[in-house]
């Protein structure tokens, strides 16, 4: 629909379990699970997303126009 910018996407990736969800399991619940590094996977994602996010909000006049 052109509605996205690719130049403006920040893709994060955190890794929390290495395995997959066993043979007919829930996708969603398996997401939910106590997996030992979820949380942290969650940390490092927001530790790393929330400057950026915060950055581009407040100064988005500068970022209006031109991608950082």
């Amino acid at each position: 629909m052109g509605r996205v910018d690719f130049s403006r996407v920040l893709v994060l990736r955190t890794g929390s379990d290495f395995c997959r969800q066993p043979p007919g399991a829930d996708v969603n619940r398996s997401l939910h699970a106590s997996y030992p590094g979820y949380r942290a996977a969650l940390e490092a994602a927001y530790r790393v997303g929330s400057p950026v996010v915060h950055e581009l909000a407040g100064r988005w006049e500068k970022y209006r126009d031109a991608a950082p």
